[in-house]
């Protein structure tokens, strides 16, 4: 589940979250500056050399609004993380159970049984050549054995979209067999 790119991404925007109130607490110290500063006059085209030190006022600024908005921030991200934790959690359950469901279904259609179904379609259909059976007996074998190949690939592709569902919600592709 780390894998997955929606968590991935949360966990990254915490990050920035945790990063933006280290910042925003050490914004709150004063902040002052030291070094050496050179002035050209224009008149006599005189130099003066001078150390500076500035201190930014008012020094009693502890920036307490937005310290506590960034951390309120951080916050909402680490909880941000948790549900989605918590939905990815959810959709691989769920996936999981509706691939169990798809191929469970799939299982009913063994190769067997087509196989016998299409036996027993082409046996409806030697007999209606024959004249041994009704054009209705041989018609309702025909639609039997294409609705069951219907349903067979629809079992197929209930599979195939339910193993792709539970890889989206993992975030990583999977080794299972269909």
């Amino acid at each position: 589940m780390a894998r997955n790119p929606a968590l991935r991404t949360q966990a990254l925007q915490a990050e920035s979250a945790g990063l933006n109130l280290r910042l925003t607490r050490f914004g709150r110290r004063p902040d002052f500056s030291l070094g050496p500063a050179i002035e050209y006059s224009q008149n006599a085209g005189e130099r003066v050399y001078a150390f500076r030190a500035t201190v930014a006022l008012p020094l009693w600024d502890q920036k307490r609004g937005p310290i506590e908005t960034a951390t309120a921030e951080e916050a909402k991200a680490v909880a941000s993380i948790e549900k989605t934790r918590l939905e990815i959690s959810g959709a691989v359950t769920a996936a999981a159970a509706n691939l169990e469901i798809a191929r469970t279904q799939l299982s009913l259609y063994t190769p067997a049984f087509l196989d016998q179904l299409k036996n027993l379609m082409a046996q409806a259909e030697q007999g209606y050549a024959q004249n041994l059976t009704t054009l209705l007996i041989y018609l309702d074998a025909k639609r039997t054995y294409f609705d069951t190949l219907v349903d067979y690939y629809e079992s197929l592709s209930k599979v195939a979209e339910s193993r792709a569902d539970l890889e989206s919600a993992v975030g990583i592709p999977l080794d299972l067999r269909p």
